[in-house]
Formats: C-alpha cells, sequence, structure tokens
C-alpha cells in the first residue's frame, strides 16, 4: 500500500520550537535535576564550583537556541514544499523543488519507533531519538491519515517481531 501526502511545509522556528519540545518531553529528569544541582552546587561550595552550578541552573535556558541550531538540516527540507510517501519498507520525505538537488529524507521501517499526534501535527518518531514532521491537513483525507498509523504500527510490530527473546 502506497501513501502519499500533498505538499506541505514548516517555518524554521516552528520547527526548532517542536524540536525543543520533544526534548523536553524526553529527558524532563534530566531538565530537572541539573538546575537542582546547580542549586545545591550555589548554596553549599564556593570558588569554580559555584560558577558550575550557575551553569548548571542556567543550562535549561540554552535549549531552544541548541534546538534552531540542530533543526538547522532538517530546515532545508521542511520549510519548503515537501510530501511524504510511504510504504511497507520505508517512510520517505521529498522535497518539491529539484534544483540545485532534491532533498530527501527516508526512514527504513526497522528505524522507525512509533507516531505521535501532536497538535496539527504528525511526528513520526525514530530509534535514534530523531522525528520527521507530518502536517495532518496534507494527508488527503482522514482515511489516508488513519491509514498510514496502521501502518506505521504494522511497521513497528514486524520489527519487534523479528527481535530474538532476551
Amino acid at each position: 500500500m502506497q501513501i502519499r501526502t500533498n505538499p506541505y511545509h514548516l517555518n524554521r522556528i516552528e520547527l526548532a520550537l517542536l524540536s525543543a519540545k520533544e526534548y523536553l518531553r524526553m529527558f524532563w529528569w534530566y531538565v530537572a535535576i541539573v538546575p537542582v544541582f546547580g542549586l545545591v552546587l550555589l548554596v553549599f561550595t564556593t570558588g569554580p564550583l559555584q560558577m558550575i552550578g550557575a551553569m548548571a541552573v542556567l543550562w535549561p535556558l540554552t535549549i531552544p537556541g541548541r534546538s534552531f541550531i540542530t533543526s538547522s538540516k532538517s530546515s532545508r527540507l521542511f520549510s519548503q514544499p515537501c510530501y511524504m510517501e510511504a510504504d511497507d519498507a520505508q517512510i520517505a520525505f521529498y522535497s518539491e523543488a529539484t534544483e540545485p538537488k532534491r532533498k530527501r529524507y527516508i526512514l527504513r521501517a526497522i528505524e522507525i519507533r512509533d507516531v505521535v499526534e501532536r497538535g496539527d501535527l504528525l511526528l513520526v518518531r525514530t530509534r535514534k531519538l530523531g522525528f520527521a514532521p507530518i502536517k495532518r491537513s496534507a494527508f488527503p483525507a482522514p482515511e489516508v491519515e488513519a491509514a498510514f498509523r496502521v501502518l506505521v504500527q504494522e511497521m513497528v510490530e514486524a520489527r519487534l517481531a523479528e527481535m530474538p527473546d532476551v
């Protein structure tokens, strides 16, 4: 079964904010612990350890900027009109532009962890802690979106079935 979306795009700020939110969802415990550790260092130590504590307290404030930088490569694809094609073996994202070089991002079935809904987007999350966004409005019909979700679920179940029991 071949599934294809209509062209869609996300601006770079949307992609960076989405990346920051996903980072916070996955690592909320780390984002909470580091500043607490920094406060302990600020209160109970002196000298260089206090400086490290101050950096630990301020570290969460850098997440949006780091997300903007780390999403720069993927924004080259998703910030211009692109579309998604999916079949049993892979999910592929292609830019509509062919000049100077057509951009693409291909996720093989073995790389896919799941698909989640985030507002008006579906995120295909990978096992390497990345994701690929798809605007829900890009699906030609609600039935196509439902078929896509089923397809991703079947890919994940097939991958898990192939894994040996430990």
